[in-house]
């Protein structure tokens, strides 16, 4: 029981967030020369990592992203060759029509507007949807 319990478990906190700090959002790049611009750069990829966290947290109904490493959110959702053009109050990603990741990215912007809408101050949101689909709020 100590050894399921206990020892099997420790790699989950605080291992698991360093690692994806370090090989997800590349952290252990910190080749400046001096120590305040290495600083800053880690404080950077920490500020990404909430972000990435409370990306999670606002899909947490949506089973491939709220236990997704950043690698896999990288790979299969943000580095997609896109054209985006900003309107009044409105970004639109333009993608391919064959991308595999359509229907995953509405479902995605349904769940981030609807826990962006529900914070007690809210704040102007953007619309934000791919072009020619269904999904725009």
């Amino acid at each position: 029981g100590l050894y399921r319990g206990f020892y099997v478990q420790r790699g989950e906190v605080p291992e698991q967030p360093l690692g994806e700090l370090k090989n997800g959002l590349d952290a252990g790049r910190l080749s400046a020369s001096s120590f305040r611009a290495n600083a800053y750069r880690l404080l950077l990829h920490v500020v990404a990592y909430a972000l990435v966290v409370l990306f999670r947290e606002a899909a947490s109904e949506i089973a491939e992203v709220c236990s997704a490493t950043v690698s896999t959110l990288r790979t299969r959702l943000w580095k997609v060759g896109a054209t985006v053009t900003r309107g009044i109050g409105e970004l639109c990603f333009h993608v391919s029509a064959t991308w595999p990741g359509r229907e995953l990215w509405c479902r995605l912007q349904t769940a981030v507007v609807s826990f962006v809408a529900a914070l007690p101050s809210r704040a102007t949101v953007p619309r934000v949807g791919l072009l020619g689909m269904s999904c725009q709020v």
